[in-house]
């Protein structure tokens, strides 16, 4: 869902679900969450937030090597 909102340019609501995704996949699929931070990271750095998107990326590459790179560009 965050996905989809992103892609219709809804930022702040798709921010909202990521986080949601974030929260329940850091207990149960660790390399989902760090798809899901990867993702809310360019959110946040279209957003203006350098800072939380770096520290986002950082979490998102030390749980999913593969998703961190995706944003690599």
């Amino acid at each position: 869902m965050g996905n989809l909102l992103y892609s219709e340019g809804n930022l702040d609501s798709a921010g909202d679900y990521l986080k949601r995704a974030i929260s329940i996949c850091d207990k149960v699929m660790p390399g989902a969450a760090g798809q899901f931070r990867a993702n809310l990271a360019i959110i946040r750095s279209e957003q203006g937030d350098l800072v939380e998107a770096r520290s986002l990326l950082v979490r998102a590459r030390q749980q999913a090597p593969s998703a961190a790179q995706a944003t690599k560009g």
